[in-house]
Protein backbone atom coordinates (compact mmCIF):
# COMPACT_ATOMS: atom_id res chain seq x y z
CA UNK A 1 0.00 0.00 0.00
CA UNK A 2 1.21 3.54 -1.00
CA UNK A 3 2.03 6.03 2.09
CA UNK A 4 0.00 9.28 1.91
CA UNK A 5 1.67 12.37 2.71
CA UNK A 6 0.23 12.42 6.44
CA UNK A 7 2.24 8.87 6.95
CA UNK A 8 5.54 10.52 5.36
CA UNK A 9 5.36 13.40 7.30
CA UNK A 10 4.31 12.03 10.46
CA UNK A 11 7.20 9.58 10.03
CA UNK A 12 9.71 12.07 9.18
CA UNK A 13 10.48 10.76 5.98
CA UNK A 14 9.05 13.75 4.44
CA UNK A 15 11.58 16.87 4.34
CA UNK A 16 9.34 20.27 3.81
CA UNK A 17 12.21 22.11 3.44
CA UNK A 18 13.96 20.04 1.20
CA UNK A 19 12.87 19.81 -2.61
CA UNK A 20 14.63 20.03 -5.73
CA UNK A 21 16.23 23.05 -7.13
CA UNK A 22 13.94 23.62 -10.84
CA UNK A 23 16.26 26.28 -12.99
CA UNK A 24 15.29 27.32 -16.25
CA UNK A 25 17.07 28.65 -18.84
CA UNK A 26 15.61 32.19 -18.08
CA UNK A 27 17.27 31.64 -14.40
CA UNK A 28 20.54 30.63 -15.78
CA UNK A 29 20.97 33.89 -18.10
CA UNK A 30 19.99 35.98 -15.79
CA UNK A 31 22.60 34.60 -13.34
CA UNK A 32 25.11 34.81 -15.87
CA UNK A 33 24.05 38.46 -16.45
CA UNK A 34 24.75 39.10 -12.90
CA UNK A 35 28.13 37.16 -12.75
CA UNK A 36 29.20 39.53 -15.92
CA UNK A 37 28.34 42.62 -14.61
CA UNK A 38 30.29 41.67 -10.59
CA UNK A 39 33.41 40.18 -12.84
CA UNK A 40 33.33 44.08 -14.64
CA UNK A 41 32.63 45.77 -11.31
CA UNK A 42 35.57 44.28 -9.44
CA UNK A 43 38.09 46.04 -11.95
CA UNK A 44 35.67 49.59 -11.82
CA UNK A 45 36.05 49.65 -7.86
CA UNK A 46 39.24 50.38 -5.39
CA UNK A 47 39.16 46.94 -3.08
CA UNK A 48 37.10 49.35 -0.06
CA UNK A 49 34.70 49.97 -2.71
CA UNK A 50 34.00 46.44 -4.08
CA UNK A 51 34.09 45.06 0.30
CA UNK A 52 31.16 47.69 0.79
CA UNK A 53 28.90 46.10 -2.86
CA UNK A 54 29.96 43.28 -1.17
CA UNK A 55 28.17 43.68 1.68
CA UNK A 56 25.06 45.57 0.06
CA UNK A 57 25.09 42.10 -1.91
CA UNK A 58 24.96 40.02 1.86
CA UNK A 59 21.93 42.83 3.21
CA UNK A 60 19.68 42.01 -0.09
CA UNK A 61 20.45 38.30 0.52
CA UNK A 62 19.17 39.04 4.31
CA UNK A 63 15.80 40.66 3.25
CA UNK A 64 15.55 38.38 0.75
CA UNK A 65 15.75 36.00 3.13
CA UNK A 66 13.04 37.16 5.38
CA UNK A 67 10.44 37.73 2.46
CA UNK A 68 11.05 34.08 1.51
CA UNK A 69 9.97 33.00 5.10
CA UNK A 70 7.01 35.81 4.93
CA UNK A 71 5.85 33.94 2.05
CA UNK A 72 6.32 30.13 3.34
CA UNK A 73 4.46 31.13 6.99
CA UNK A 74 1.64 33.07 4.23
CA UNK A 75 1.21 30.20 2.21
CA UNK A 76 1.40 27.80 5.25
CA UNK A 77 -1.69 29.85 6.08
CA UNK A 78 -3.21 29.87 3.31
CA UNK A 79 -3.24 25.91 3.14
CA UNK A 80 -4.70 25.82 6.68
CA UNK A 81 -7.83 28.13 6.35
CA UNK A 82 -8.38 25.76 2.84
CA UNK A 83 -8.43 22.61 4.70
CA UNK A 84 -10.82 24.26 7.40
CA UNK A 85 -13.28 25.25 4.68
CA UNK A 86 -12.55 21.87 3.61
CA UNK A 87 -13.42 20.03 7.37
CA UNK A 88 -16.33 22.45 7.16
CA UNK A 89 -17.91 21.22 4.20
CA UNK A 90 -17.33 17.56 4.62
CA UNK A 91 -18.76 17.81 8.17
CA UNK A 92 -21.85 19.25 6.27
CA UNK A 93 -21.73 16.67 4.05
CA UNK A 94 -21.43 13.92 6.54
CA UNK A 95 -23.62 14.99 9.02
CA UNK A 96 -26.18 15.37 5.96
CA UNK A 97 -26.69 19.71 5.72
CA UNK A 98 -24.77 20.80 2.76
CA UNK A 99 -24.40 24.52 2.92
Amino acid sequence: MAKTIFDLLYNGEFNLAARGVIRSLEQEEIEQKIATEKSHLTKLLSPEDWKRFEELENLFGQASDFEKVDDFAFGVMLGVLVMQGVDEKWRGIVSGVDE
